[in-house]
């Protein structure tokens, strides 16, 4: 019997499916998503350090998994370790490819890696991060990011500019100062994080510095449902003021109970996320739906231009528009190619991706409702 073999796991599910069919779904991914050796990430890492550094630490900070460093070269040289040990990283876990076969629209991490970027392969995609020294944090790479393919953004800096990781109290400090003060997030995607419906954390310690700060920046002006799986909690206090300040649902105190207690992992609740999105959870258009203009605008809210570009022939009669169908089935068609290839840059390629959706959105205007 599937552990998520239940009325409450249905609803949750449904729920989930409906905001992320919106693009209304933002997932929050944490360093406990993923075990190493059969540990959490940033655990791992700290060991990995502490051994590769021991005379470069004077101390760690275990609440706040932050290091207390010699000197500045001492700092620098584990900057420089930590850059080695992501940049070596190659987990077995397949949670990252059941991640990109979702289609959330923002994905935020607080791991400086780029595991996740990788899962999405040659699938159009942005990638970003939060820079704590930068005097802005408006990435080149994301300016254009408008929400119609996912974005993985870093906010704790990443692992291939050694100095945007956060490491100690200084960066802390650092980061504090520029997330919280003007420079801030990049517009569109504090944008994204205002209308967003729900937010789904994955590997989560809730009594971490990050954790409470990321709930503090997600709820600014926005009372969205928070669902939070695979975490660790272990102050009583910190675990009441999540559950009424922010709402918090913490799936290991309510379905888990429902199913006798059963452990559920990240990959095990992501994995049937994934299944019943593709088994067509939501909301799809059966074969026996009458082809309808509503028919080929629910084709493109749920990402299917190909399917819609290859139906909506079989509603147009006039010549010049179907002339027109042709020509950005021809754009749509380039465009795959150059995705595939993987040479042009991904704000070339969302561009190209947009001006076949608006041209398609352009032609159901001509159709009678």
């Amino acid at each position: 019997m599937s552990k998520f073999n239940s009325p409450d796991w249905d609803n949750l599910f449904g729920k989930l499916l409906f905001d992320i069919q919106r693009k209304g779904c933002v997932l929050m991914v944490g360093p406990e998503i993923v075990q190493i050796e059969g540990i959490g990430l940033q655990r791992h890492l700290r060991e990995f350090l502490q051994r590769q550094n021991k005379d470069d630490i004077e101390h760690f900070y275990e609440k706040e998994a932050l290091f207390l460093f010699k000197n500045p070269t001492s700092k620098t040289e584990v900057q420089r370790s930590a850059s080695q040990y992501y940049h070596n990283l190659k987990p077995k876990d397949s949670v990252f490819k059941e991640i990109a076969g979702i289609p959330f629209p923002l994905v935020i991490s607080v791991n400086p890696d780029n595991l996740l970027a990788k899962a999405y392969g040659e699938a159009p995609h942005f990638e970003g991060y939060f820079n704590h020294h930068a005097g802005s944090n408006d990435n080149q790479k994301i300016l254009d990011w408008s929400g119609q393919t996912p974005l993985v953004y870093n906010l704790c800096g990443q692992f291939e500019e050694d100095a945007s990781m956060l490491l100690d109290y200084d960066d802390l400090f650092s980061f504090m100062k520029t997330v919280l003060g003007p420079v801030g997030l990049p517009d569109n995607v504090r944008s994204r994080l205002r209308v967003a419906k729900s937010f789904l954390f994955i590997g989560f310690q809730f009594d971490k510095w990050y954790t409470q700060l990321l709930l503090r920046l997600l709820n600014d002006g926005n009372s969205p449902t928070q669902i939070a799986l695979n975490t660790q909690m272990g102050d009583a206090d910190a675990h009441h003021f999540l559950l009424k300040r922010y709402n918090m649902q913490f799936l290991g105190e309510t379905l888990h109970e429902k199913v006798e207690k059963e452990t559920i992992t990240g990959l095990e609740f992501l994995t049937e996320l994934n299944k019943r999105w593709k088994a067509g959870q939501a909301e799809q258009v059966s074969d026996n739906e009458p082809l309808t203009k509503a028919s080929i605008r629910r084709m493109l809210e749920r990402g299917e231009l190909e399917q819609a570009l290859d139906t909506l022939p079989k509603l147009v009669a006039d010549p010049e528009d179907r002339d027109m169908l042709t020509l950005l089935s021809n754009w749509y068609v380039n465009w795959k190619k150059e995705t595939q290839k993987g040479v042009e840059d991904n704000r070339t390629l969302e561009n190209r991706y947009n001006k076949v959706l608006n041209g398609v959105l352009e032609q159901l205007k001509n159709l009678p409702e």
